[in-house]
């Protein structure tokens, strides 16, 4: 094909064309076999044109062959470079086709997924609220149950004689107000009414109001403390009072010194009246909060220790 149209460009450039004129030249130059036509100039030996080389012959019959092979191959170029430029089109359009189509589902997606989080937005939210006041009403129904349980309690303790009165309000004044008057009634009654027992089993106390220990839990717990070496030890501590008087305790090594406390506050009328008082090392200051839980012998006051008695 590459020499299809190096002819093609040979003819159109007129080489062709001079090239059948040189070879008619030749002819007229050289005439017959007789010198007949000879061209005056060209005087030549008979054995030198007996020598010469055969006249040239020039075929444009192949000259038409080669045009039309490269007419047909320049047809069947375009019509191939036609097919590949619809092809692409085609390409381009799909692809635009397709982008497009995948742009509206992301759309599609993005709005169903804005109105899904919406959705859970607007649930979650009507869940909180609907749990907020759940709550609201659970708090409103405990406080007015523990409202009628306080009345109740306040009226079953008018009824009490003067001795458990005095020993509610003592038991009152050591562990606090912090619960109820009803569960504070309740300890006192389920240890018979026995200050030092009700006030260690109080400060051992997880506050749930359905699991109040017992006189019988409590009285087993100490005997399982008894068996123990470390709970069968004593500690005698001496308490030296702010009126200047001085009286010896006996406790268990296991006791707290909220134990202590309640010993002395059974005694805090004589010195204290309705004034407040606090406990105090020899060697150091006023026991804290957290001490009050540590037993006599992590205190070191085992076997025997002394507590100081200051007026508030």
């Amino acid at each position: 094909m590459a020499s299809h149209g190096a002819s093609l460009k040979r003819l159109a450039s007129g080489q062709g064309l001079q090239y059948s004129h040189a070879c008619l030249s030749a002819v007229s130059v050289m005439g017959g076999p007789d010198g007949v036509g000879r061209h005056p100039i060209a005087d030549v030996s008979a054995d030198q044109a007996a020598s010469a080389p055969p006249p040239l012959r020039y075929n444009f019959d192949n000259d038409r062959r080669i045009v039309e092979q490269v007419e047909a191959e320049i047809a069947l170029r375009q019509s191939h470079a036609e097919a590949v430029a619809e092809r692409k089109e085609a390409e381009r359009q799909a692809r635009e086709k397709r982008l497009a189509a995948e742009r509206v589902r992301a759309e599609q997606a993005a709005e169903l997924a804005a109105k899904e989080k919406a959705k859970r937005e607007q649930d979650a939210a009507a869940a909180a609220e609907q749990e907020r006041r759940e709550r609201e009403r659970v708090a409103a129904e405990r406080v007015e149950a523990r409202r009628q349980a306080a009345l109740e309690a306040q009226t079953e303790i008018n009824r009490l004689d003067v001795e458990k009165q005095n020993k509610f309000l003592q038991f009152q004044g050591i562990v606090g107000s912090s619960s109820d008057a009803l569960t504070r009634k309740t300890f006192l009654e389920r240890y018979n009414w026995d200050l030092q027992t009700a006030i260690a089993a109080f400060f051992e106390y997880d506050g749930d109001e359905n699991n109040i220990p017992s006189a019988d839990a409590q009285q087993q717990q100490q005997q399982q403390q008894q068996r123990s070496p470390v709970a069968a030890a004593k500690a005698v501590v001496e308490f030296a009072f702010p009126d200047g008087t001085t009286e010896p305790g006996e406790f268990n090594a296991t006791d707290t010194l909220w134990i202590a406390f309640e010993w002395v506050y059974g005694r805090a009328q004589r010195f204290a009246g309705r004034r407040g008082f606090s406990l105090h090392g020899v060697d150091r200051g006023v026991f804290d909060e957290a001490e009050y839980d540590r037993t006599l012998q992590e205190l070191g006051l085992c076997p025997r220790g002394r507590i100081l008695v200051k007026i508030e």
